[in-house]
């Protein structure tokens, strides 16, 4: 189940849906190697949901698009995953790798380099991990401040009312921001890749 925010936002009529040829690859942060011009897609994978982010066709900027509900197996998931490549003519999949502090390899870091090794095996675009400890702190400010302004918002308070995405008819709990978390490990790669490139 794909569960994405304002669709207005995701469509751009001026930017092609056709996919680059066929070849694959991974790279962590230290070589991110090039991509083709137009949109990224950035995964956030976690073991409930997948958020995922887009970019926009000159590779400047990514935003928060939506989750992914885990579905019985990673095979489900990835046809969502390739739905959305083919949907948005994603030139190149952004994972983030979630690395311990100290750099070493985690539970999690393992898990994610499983994943991407069948996104690889089932992609006909490039898929890139980029190390997310950078972008680890700022998504969990952003986390606490979109908890309070939903605690509140339930509450009759001030501060608005923030998104939740849960299945049909369930009660809405505090905000899923899975997509923020994807939107800022992309950012990530965007950011980190323009330096690289820079004379």
């Amino acid at each position: 189940m794909i569960e994405s925010r304002d669709e207005a936002n995701l469509k751009d009529p001026s930017e092609t849906s056709e996919s680059p040829p066929a070849g694959t690859s991974a790279s962590e942060s230290g070589n991110l190697g090039s991509t083709a011009p137009g949109r990224l897609l950035g995964l956030d994978l976690g073991s409930v949901r997948v958020g995922y982010a887009l970019s926009d066709s000159r590779q400047i900027l990514a935003s928060p698009q939506g989750i992914i509900q885990r579905g019985a197996s990673h095979a489900e998931d990835h046809q969502r995953v390739q739905a959305l490549v083919e949907e948005f003519g994603v030139v190149a999949v952004i994972v983030g790798l979630p690395l311990s502090l100290s750099g070493g390899e985690s539970l999690s870091s393992r898990g994610a380099k499983i994943e991407v090794g069948e996104l690889i095996d089932l992609l006909e675009v490039p898929v890139r991990l980029v190390d997310e400890r950078l972008s680890s702190v700022e998504v969990n400010t952003r986390r606490e401040e979109l908890r309070r302004l939903s605690n509140a918002a339930r509450r009759g308070g001030r501060g608005g009312s923030a998104k939740s995405y849960g299945k049909k008819g369930a009660p809405k709990g505090p905000a899923v921001i899975d997509d923020l978390a994807a939107a800022l490990i992309l950012q990530s790669y965007i950011d980190r890749n323009m330096r690289a490139t820079q004379p």
